[in-house]
């Protein structure tokens, strides 16, 4: 298997994606959400001259944003600023308006718009992580401020009832924007010290294991340098035929520790991808070439397919093209050391199912996989019963180097095999280039 780089660092970037897309969605609803209110309110009356300027403004920012983070995630930054500030301006205005100028309407407004303050203060802490808390104490300190410094409010006109009630409630509303800053501004905190904890136990992981490859791999070139020279010096055919055998102890064992090497590179939480634009087709003719001596030597065919392609037009992708490669390439060891009689195919086509996604399927006529084992196949260290009853041999960490490879620049693996007919492993990947 080709190593993965160590310049190459880390990241979870499906998962990212998912929380982005719903965030996305959250910012869509609570515009709609706020559209509707804002009519049922404005249509009972409840509306101050304030609400009927900045409640269409800000429920279309949230739509906007919303939308803009959706279809492109770089956007996440400007468009939840996009959001926050006219909130941060309207909040600050719907209390100067109640200060000022109370009366049932003004307090309903300042009251009604309180679940709208978690929101403000979440939204600052995922657009400015560094300054979010500091703004945030600015937003409260100006509605201290204006609830502390002015000695109309909860004055006439209000029943004496009413005073009581509306004094109940800015008072929890109040009282509440401490809590809602620390509580967000800790749980930052916390992240980031668990995410120090966790590179930290990750860095020494891989330290140990460095020492522990070095010390091994320096083992073994004294064995194969040994072997080697074993192999030059007998000459009989049983000595020769235990020479070979050891040589392919040596080799199977730094397959062994390569393995083992890679799949720690891909836990590493800090890794990355490098998003690239090249032709699908050419790689799928790439691997097809590296691995088709093995095909005919076991007597198998190799064919690669690419489908919805016109002519000779390449089928673009923009992915990271180190990682594609070698998810391919294992697949078809894999197929291939799994396969007695019949073929391999690579196939590749633009996926129907989901706009803008690229499939790549590895399918073979092998050994086949029971249904039971199916949910199992993708841990690591798992090789099957009929996997061992026709003799491959292998470490059990390759399929688990693909499904985290697949993960780790957005995409999924579906299986579907038949026990004695075939496997057929299908990658559905973002990124295609469609012109």
């Amino acid at each position: 298997m080709e190593a993965i780089s160590s310049s190459i660092a880390s990241s979870a970037d499906a998962e990212q994606r998912k929380i982005e897309k719903l965030f996305a969605w959250v910012l869509i609803a609570v515009g709609v959400g706020t559209s509707i209110s804002g009519l049922f309110d404005s249509g009972s009356g409840l509306f101050t001259r304030w609400d009927d300027i900045w409640v269409p403004i800000t429920s279309s920012l949230y739509f906007v944003s919303g939308v803009m983070i959706y279809l492109r995630s770089k956007w996440l930054t400007a468009a939840i600023l996009l959001s926050a500030i006219p909130t941060g301006i309207y909040e600050q205005g719907v209390m100067f308006v109640a200060v000022h100028h109370p009366d049932a309407a003004s307090y309903y407004s300042a009251s009604s718009s309180g679940p709208m303050f978690p929101l403000l203060y979440m939204v600052l802490f995922i657009a400015l992580p560094r300054g979010a808390a500091t703004w945030s104490w600015i937003n409260c300190a100006g509605f201290y401020l204006q609830f502390l410094l002015n000695s109309t409010l909860l004055s006439e006109p209000l029943p004496t009832q009413g005073r009581v009630n509306a004094e109940h409630v800015l008072v929890l509303v109040m009282a509440a924007h401490p809590v809602y800053i620390l509580s967000l501004n800790y749980i930052v905190k916390l992240r980031e010290r668990l995410h120090t904890t966790q590179q930290e136990a990750f860095k020494n992981k891989e330290d140990f294991l460095a020492m522990l490859s070095h010390e091994i791999r320096n083992l073994l070139q004294t064995m194969v340098g040994a072997i080697e020279l074993l192999d030059l010096k007998l000459k009989g055919p049983p000595e020769r035929r235990s020479v070979v055998r050891l040589q392919k102890a040596a080799t199977q064992l730094q397959t062994y520790l390569t393995d083992i090497n890679e799949l720690t590179m891909l836990e590493d939480p800090a890794l990355r991808i490098q998003i690239t634009e090249f032709d699908l087709a050419k790689l799928l003719d790439d691997v097809r070439d590296e691995w088709l001596p093995k095909a005919q030597r076991q007597g198998l065919q190799l064919a690669v397919h690419v489908r919805g392609r016109e002519g000779d037009r390449p089928l673009l992708v923009r992915t990271d093209e180190t990682r594609l490669r070698q998810i391919i390439s294992n697949l078809a060891s894999n197929a291939l050391k799994y396969t007695e009689v019949g073929s391999v195919t690579i196939a590749a086509s633009a996926c129907a199912e989901s706009s803008g996604s690229v499939m790549v399927e590895v399918v073979d006529t092998g050994i086949g996989i029971d249904e039971k084992y199916l949910t199992r196949i993708f841990q690591p260290y798992v090789r099957l019963e009929n996997a061992k009853q026709c003799k491959a041999k292998g470490s059990g960490l390759g399929l688990a180097i693909v499904q985290r490879l697949v993960a780790s620049i957005g995409g999924s693996v579906q299986v579907e095999s038949t026990l004695n007919r075939g496997t057929a492993f299908r990658i559905t990947l973002p990124g295609l280039v469609e012109r």
